[in-house]
């Protein structure tokens, strides 16, 4: 199972394994700075990115659960 199955759509899991890939051929000493997290390399902020998206899907079902949708 690959760990984006969580975003369900094929082009978005797509995307995502692209974004991966060339986050990971990237100079981790090259750094882009966070307001709140501080410098964070290509790895970093894709990281972030994936956990970002899984907070707001867990909110989603929790709203859709409250809702009985």
């Amino acid at each position: 199972m690959s760990s984006f199955q969580w975003l369900g759509s094929d082009h978005v899991l797509q995307r995502m394994r692209e974004c991966e890939e060339k986050a990971d051929t990237i100079n981790p000493n090259k750094k882009v700075k966070h307001d709140g997290f501080g410098w964070l390399n290509a790895r970093e902020w894709f990281d972030f990115a994936v956990m970002h998206v899984q907070h707001h899907l867990r909110q989603k079902s929790e709203l859709e659960q409250k809702l009985g949708i």
